[in-house]
């Protein structure tokens, strides 16, 4: 009897140590070229956990000796293994013909098969971005998409980039619609400019991390945006950044430095200097009450210096005065970030900053970035992520970009031709300390400008995003999303006594603060499904509502009691001038798409909104389209035999419309 139960000690103890775990480790390859492969999915079947290939296709996870691994990516065929106690499994996967077709990033951040969708779209990835490391995520995009325009003026560091897609459809605001991970962008800024001042305090294209971007798609035609209502009128771009990838935590550091310098210059002559033509004498005089270059020949005869102090040889000044006047801009990016995605959970957390030197002396930018991104499988069929990105932006005399006095480049192109740069530098103050310049001129001298601190603005920026997913049963897929954009901007405008005599000779300071969100919520539910071996089905729904608040403060204090002492409680006259704008909008949304025999597709979608900026019996409207395409590459096998290797023909009809602001 005791021997009877040794043996069943000894069998039960056996079968312990067989159901114990292991760590099983290997590397995955591609079956043609034995290359590895990064980001597979390897889990153990029947459950949650697994992880993913490093950088260089290696895995590490724990597993029973009799679980089997699941190991799936896209465009290879998905491969059971059984452990069957081994530690060590190297895998080769195969391609998958048909799953070979893109996978882009569509409408609401839902990844779709390109070959389904009946509008043009493309896309870069992370690599075409970040080719040429330019500070400016906007910049970066130049030349890089068909049919869409970009512009980068000379705004000075940190300024705006204007995105046209297909031309201009419209008055008032023509930029598209930008979603960051699904957040909706805020593009209300605050940022204005009148005759008198203005300056370029930037927009969300130059205030975004270039290393943090791993993808942007720009959607075109208004079937494409139908989706967003009004607010994607003008096209979208969607932009999604990096998540954990590794199964070990990797540290990525990145260090880039990027000159500027003038290109273009204006053509100006050098033959005639500071005067008029005398119609009464007939005969070029030189005047200094005139600030144009209508006097006569400069030839080098001593004539009154600009100020009237002292007398200077009447000289050209000189062929690239212009561009002499600017320096070499110089802009440093420095970034790190810490990654992993391992078992049932992946994270990405990255910092970065920017210093940027403006080709105008004395303009200089400061950007810090810092993101954390994550998200986590509460279940196989529940996954809850999250982001909150916070950027901080501080500017120092940005360039005068209106008709204003500091206007730098107006100053250099408008100034007599005699007058050097030189001449100008050595004497932008007067003996009493005020601003020197040519008589006659509206203009500062644009020494002046640049010796002197004329405005700075500190931007804080917080982008925050909650979701959740849900998939109930295989097809259906439940998504809510929270999102907020809030912009916190402070700017002051410094006038000096005796400067800006056109609008304040006794001295202004105008100081101006503004808050302004964006929060949007989204409840969406899609299904796919195969109807038979040649009809397959998606469809989605949804709701989105959409809240915006900005409230401004503008304080200005003019004539000074201490002369050039900037504080609002120092100037003779105050005022305070507020401003709030607030919007709602509620969206009901969705689409159908069918698919025949893997090569014909109809898509049809459709969106209702109603805007608290609209009068109440006209805030509705309603944006439908239609969208056919068939790629016939796949429909006949033999044009992709030869040299054609992809053909596709869509149409669609669409119909978009706007809302005001107010």
């Amino acid at each position: 009897m005791k021997k009877n139960y040794v043996i069943l000690f000894v069998i039960f103890c056996s079968h312990t140590l067989m159901a114990q775990e292991m760590v099983v480790s290997g590397k995955v390859v591609d079956a043609s070229d034995s290359e590895s492969i990064p980001g597979v999915s390897i889990s153990i079947k029947g459950t949650t956990r697994g992880t993913v290939t490093d950088s260089d296709g290696n895995y590490e996870l724990r597993a029973s000796a009799d679980d089997v691994l699941l190991i799936s990516f896209v465009g290879y065929k998905t491969q059971q293994v059984d452990v069957n106690g081994r530690s060590n499994i190297n895998i080769q996967l195969e391609s998958d013909i048909l799953a070979l077709s893109e996978v882009v990033v569509s409408a609401f951040g839902i990844e779709r098969d390109k070959d389904k969708l009946g509008y043009s779209l493309q896309s870069i990835d992370t690599e075409s971005i970040n080719r040429v490391d330019d500070p400016n995520v906007g910049s970066a995009l130049r030349g890089k998409f068909s049919g869409v325009t970009i512009n980068q003026n000379s705004t000075g560091v940190g300024g705006s980039v204007g995105v046209n897609i297909r031309g201009i459809r419209s008055f008032g605001n023509k930029q598209p619609l930008i979603v960051l991970d699904g957040v909706l962008i805020n593009e209300n800024q605050g940022a204005q400019a009148s005759f008198s001042e203005g300056r370029d305090l930037g927009n969300t294209l130059s205030n975004l991390n270039p290393a943090d971007i791993d993808n942007i798609a720009i959607l075109k035609g208004g079937n494409a945006t139908a989706l967003y209502g009004f607010r994607g009128q003008n096209g979208v771009i969607v932009i999604t950044t990096k998540s954990g990838a590794s199964s070990k935590p990797t540290i990525n550091v990145s260090s880039s430095v990027t000159f500027n310098s003038v290109l273009v210059t204006p053509d100006l002559q050098n033959e005639y200097g500071q005067g008029f033509f005398n119609t009464s004498t007939n005969q070029l005089e030189y005047d200094l009450t005139r600030s144009t270059s209508f006097g006569p020949r400069m030839d080098g005869t001593l004539r009154p210096r600009f100020d009237g102090l002292g007398e200077v040889p009447n000289n050209p000044s000189g062929e690239d005065d212009f561009k002499d006047f600017f320096q070499t801009g110089v802009s440093l990016l420095n970034s790190v970030a810490i990654s992993q995605a391992k078992d049932s959970y992946d994270y990405r957390i990255s910092y970065s900053r920017s210093d940027q030197e403006s080709i105008v002396p004395g303009s200089e930018l400061t950007r810090q970035n810092f993101s954390m991104k994550a998200g986590i499988d509460v279940r196989d069929w529940i996954r809850i992520s999250g982001k909150i990105d916070y950027i901080n932006q501080k500017a120092i005399n940005r360039p005068e970009l209106t008709g204003g006095q500091s206007n730098i480049a107006v100053a250099l192109s408008q100034r007599p031709r005699n007058i050097s740069n030189d001449l100008l530098e050595q004497n932008f103050l007067t003996p009493d300390g005020l601003p020197n310049t040519w008589q006659g001129a509206f203009l500062l001298n644009p020494y002046y400008t640049v010796n002197n601190r004329l405005n700075e603005d500190e931007t804080n920026r917080y982008i925050s995003l909650v979701e959740l997913s849900i998939d109930p049963f295989e097809g259906f897929n439940v998504l809510g999303r929270l999102s907020r954009d809030f912009i916190q901007r402070e700017e002051n405008i410094f006038n000096p006594f005796g400067a800006f005599t056109a609008v304040a000779p006794g001295g202004r300071l105008i100081n101006n603060t503004s808050t302004s969100t964006l929060t949007n919520l989204d409840l969406i539910l899609s299904y796919d499904r195969v109807l038979s071996s040649r009809v397959d089905l998606s469809v989605l729904a949804g709701f989105s509502r959409t809240n915006t608040n900005f409230e401004s403060l503008q304080a200005t204090g003019t004539n000074f009691l201490i002369k050039d002492f900037f504080s609002l409680t120092n100037f003779e006259n105050q005022a305070v001038l507020p401003g709030v704008n607030k919007t709602r909008s509620n969206g009901v949304f969705g689409s159908l798409t069918l698919g025949f025999e893997n090569f014909l597709f109809l898509e049809l979608t459709g969106r209702n909104d109603w805007s608290s900026s609209l009068p109440i019996d006209n805030a509705s409207f309603f944006y439908p389209s239609v969208g056919l395409s068939a790629v016939l590459t796949d429909a006949i096998t033999s044009l992709g035999e030869g040299a054609l290797s992809y053909l596709k023909l869509r149409g669609s009809y669409a119909q978009t419309g706007g809302a005001t602001s107010a």
